[in-house]
């Protein structure tokens, strides 16, 4: 599709070439402070600033620092190139073709995002820097220019506030600050065409809100209705990155009702929400998310297939079911489950690896309804039978599992090898069965 000169950014910046200027404000004076944030990216913010490049944390790290919430994550922006970066940093590594980034590692593990400041389409030079699909979305974004085009490019108000740690001084070009005080999410722009842009923001945008427990204002509310059907475009790894923050970052369930409210569930997983209509399964989606929310707030490991596992479950129930009328239970199941996590595979893609584990939670279902005694041992010492017990118990909490066979794992779990030999010849078969 050829870039229209009518871009927002560049109308914009056109009628306030002249008078766009930052409200700069003290951030001490609003109890902002350098250690606040951590080492690694006021090292980043530093060195770039002493190479001569101007560099400011960015996005949400400052907006929840600001609310006073502790932020985990934190970006830079800076007026330096990707390559420029990495010059600058013995461990950094270019990503992204779609919106070139660079990242500067702390260690094997753990970075800090450096993204160069962007202006609008029109200011292209190469067509490969930039390019926009037939439906209007955004597909290559890799345009740099000033702060002040960057400013205008931004997502939401209050992810558009720039903190010098070295100045101790936050530029605010959009009137952010205000925003974060009145509790008001406000898309930069027109939202019709921002959100044509990039329909993830409509995620974002929900995400945003329920965390901060803030209000959409009334243009971005108007627009999200009717841009809904574009994220049907997007790909399966993008959302399954935006799946990982609405669900993975202790607000999964909040974030489950307000996806629902919105309709925008649907567009990450299209067979879970048909399946809703059974009572019992929206309950153990609800559960789920509630003890995973949990885990998160107490401190405690995660796995993002386990959610996956259990949104996708009663999918899996319906077509393993359908597909006994013509074949073995074994096979049944072995068929269906392929089936069912390749058709979500068309709209949210995840690792292999995570698919794997999604396989041996169900898998070993059948292994926990006790079908064969002497597996016991064998169950117990395979290492995803912690992830399968944790996905039993929501079985049985919604009355899809007998509570007799949970139980009987749970007791299993303490004791040893010789007492739980004992226990299981003694057991009869019609105890363990589910009901």
């Amino acid at each position: 599709m050829k870039l229209k000169k009518s871009n927002f950014i560049a109308k914009l910046f056109r009628k306030r070439k002249l008078k766009l200027a930052p409200k700069i404000y003290s951030a001490t004076s609003l109890h902002l402070h350098p250690d606040q944030f951590s080492s690694a990216v006021l090292t980043v913010v530093s060195t770039l600033q002493q190479k001569g490049y101007q560099a400011y944390i960015v996005g949400g790290g400052v907006r929840d620092q600001l609310l006073g919430l502790t932020a985990k994550d934190f970006d830079v922006a800076t007026d330096a190139h990707p390559e420029q970066v990495k010059r600058c940093f013995q461990r950094c590594l270019i990503i992204g073709k779609r919106f070139r980034l660079a990242h500067v590692y702390i260690n094997r593990r753990d970075y800090i995002e450096v993204a160069t400041f962007r202006a609008g389409h029109e200011q292209a030079k190469h067509k490969d820097d930039a390019h926009v699909k037939h439906e209007g979305i955004i597909s290559r974004d890799n345009v740099y220019g000033t702060i002040e085009e960057d400013a205008l490019r931004r997502d939401f108000s209050v992810n558009a506030l720039y903190y010098d740690p070295i100045k101790e001084v936050i530029l605010d070009f959009n009137s952010g600050l205000e925003d974060l005080q009145n509790k008001t999410l406000r898309l930069l722009g027109k939202p019709d065409q921002r959100l044509q842009e990039d329909p993830v923001r409509i995620l974002r945008g929900i995400r945003i809100s329920c965390k901060l427990n803030f209000t959409m204002d009334t243009p971005l509310l108007e627009a999200i209705p009717k841009h809904l059907p574009l994220l049907s475009k997007i790909s399966g790894g993008r959302l399954f990155d935006e799946y990982t923050k609405l669900f993975l970052h202790g607000k999964g369930l909040s974030n489950f009702h307000c996806l629902r409210k919105y309709n925008a569930f649907a567009y990450l997983f299209p067979e879970t929400e048909i399946a809703f209509k059974e009572e019992w399964f929206k309950a153990m989606v609800e559960h789920a998310l509630d003890n995973t929310d949990l885990r998160i707030h107490s401190g405690k490991t995660i796995h993002p297939a386990f959610l996956i596992a259990v949104f996708l479950y009663a999918p899996l129930k319906q077509r393993n079911l359908e597909l006994q009328s013509t074949m073995s239970k074994k096979q049944a199941l072995i068929t269906a489950v392929e089936e069912v996590l390749k058709q979500q595979a068309k709209t949210t893609s995840m690792p292999n690896y995570f698919g794997q584990m999604v396989r041996d939670i169900w898998f070993l279902q059948r292994a926990l309804e006790l079908k064969r005694k002497t597996k016991v041992l064998e169950v117990l010492a395979n290492p995803r039978f912690r992830a399968a017990y944790d996905f039993a118990l929501l079985r049985a909490s919604v009355s899809e599992l007998s509570p007799r066979i949970t139980e009987f794992w749970t007791e299993a779990q303490s004791l040893d090898e010789r007492k739980l030999l004992a226990k299981i010849t003694t057991t009869k078969k019609s105890a363990l069965t589910s009901s």
